[in-house]
Order: structure tokens, then C-alpha cells, then sequence
């Protein structure tokens, strides 16, 4: 929560990934209470752009454009991974626009591997930092490894299959002479995604 708070404050961007249920909206919504941004007398300091609404690019770019103001401190933009084909024209502008005017953006998804999904120019503006939050109700250690094993970059995933510690099926292997290797690499995307 600490990670979507110093975006809200400072500005810049943030993908914050969750399962359904698990709580990501409401996690989001909390900082904003607790940051007392987007309240009764001040609901214009928040855009929300619902994928499921805004089946499109063109059309969420166009409302963004009615509704950004001088005064935007936060743009929410939910089931983002509606926006990653095409061009990806919303992201690019948030993310873009993010860094030059001190807003923050918000990307909630249930897809894991949405960072992967940019452009490479879209993905050039965004700031890095993905939140994982874990479903209470279902998460184990287990599960994580494998969101963590899912999660792993391209070039990753490249690093260990040239080392055979990753099997052609997608698969980690599990070999003693790459176990460490494997761990060490899990753990540390476990905690990159704040597992």
C-alpha cells in the first residue's frame, strides 16, 4: 500500500495486479481516502477509466480528454488490460503525461504480465513499480511461486534457459544445480510484486 501511496503523492505511475476479488479497487480507493483526494467536494481530482466501459483506445482517449483539468491528481484506470493491443494510445498518454503534469496513474489488472504486454514506447514511460495484491483467501506460498515464475521478463527467461534451468515446456526446472539459481531469482521477483 506504501508504494500506491507515494505514487498518489508524488505523481508518476504504478500497476497494481490482483486476482478478482482480492481486492485491488478497494486497496486503491483506501489510499485515496486516507490521502483525502477524489472526496465529495473534490470528485473531479479523480478520472476513472473502466475497461469494461471504454471497449476501446479511441474511445478512453476521448474521454480522458473531456475530463483531464489542471487540477487531476489521480487517473484510475481499471481492467487496463483492454488497453494493451493497438497502438496502446491511452497508455502512452498517460504514462507520458504522468511525468510531465504530477498526476499519478493508476493501472488495475488481473493480468499478470501486463508490463510485458507495452510497447516498448509505452513501456519506456512507465515509472517500473508493480504491486501485487495477493487474494487473501486463496493465496499460499505455492501460488506465488508460480505468479512469480509467470511473471519472469523475456530476457529472464532467456538467462535460464541458456543455463537449461528453465525447460522447454515453460517449466522451471528443478535440478539441485539450478535450484539455488532458481530460488534466488523467484524470491526476488516475489518481492518485487510484494508477494
Amino acid at each position: 500500500m506504501e508504494s500506491i501511496r507515494n505514487v498518489v503523492r508524488e505523481g508518476g505511475s504504478i500497476i497494481v495486479v490482483g486476482s478478482g476479488g482480492s481486492g485491488k479497487s478497494y486497496t486503491v480507493e483506501k489510499v485515496l481516502k486516507e490521502e483525502n483526494i477524489g472526496n465529495d467536494k473534490d470528485k473531479e481530482q479523480v478520472i476513472r477509466i473502466n475497461g469494461l466501459l471504454c471497449r476501446d483506445d479511441s474511445s478512453a482517449v476521448n474521454m480522458l480528454k473531456q475530463k483531464l483539468k489542471d487540477d487531476t491528481k489521480v487517473v484510475i484506470v481499471d481492467f487496463a488490460e483492454t488497453f494493451t493491443t493497438g497502438r496502446q494510445t491511452l497508455l502512452y498518454r498517460l504514462f507520458e503525461n504522468a511525468g510531465k503534469r504530477r498526476f499519478a496513474v493508476i493501472v488495475i489488472t488481473r493480468d499478470v504480465l501486463l508490463r510485458e504486454k507495452l510497447e516498448k514506447r509505452v513501456r519506456s514511460r512507465f515509472s517500473g513499480v508493480v504491486v501485487f495484491i495477493p487474494n487473501r483467501n486463496t493465496y499460499n506460498m505455492k501460488s506465488g511461486r508460480l505468479l512469480a515464475e509467470k511473471s519472469l521478463c523475456e530476457r529472464e527467461r532467456h538467462l535460464l534457459k541458456s543455463r537449461n534451468e528453465y525447460d522447454d515446456d515453460g517449466s522451471v526446472s528443478t535440478s539441485r544445480n539450478n535450484k539455488s539459481i532458481m530460488d534466488t531469482l523467484l524470491k526476488e521477483r516475489i518481492n518485487q510484486l510484494n508477494l
